[in-house]
């Protein structure tokens, strides 16, 4: 119940920011140079990775809850 929408609405956020950093970091790509652009990619994935991360930690919990 709880947990279940609690991971589902942070998801929902993250994809939601994601989505706009994306959106506004493809103008970037365009005229950026390769350090640049290696830089803001490795900053997205560690988003990413901590998006995912949260969303495996809220599943844990929602386990746990339904034992």
């Amino acid at each position: 119940g709880g947990a279940r929408q609690l991971a589902a609405t942070a998801q929902g956020t993250t994809n939601e920011l994601l989505k706009g950093n994306n959106t506004v970091e493809q103008g970037t790509y365009v005229n950026a140079d390769i350090v640049e652009a290696t830089t803001r990619l490795t900053l997205q994935k560690t988003m990413l990775d901590a998006s995912q991360q949260v969303f495996v930690q809220l599943s844990k919990l929602n386990l746990f809850s339904q034992l």
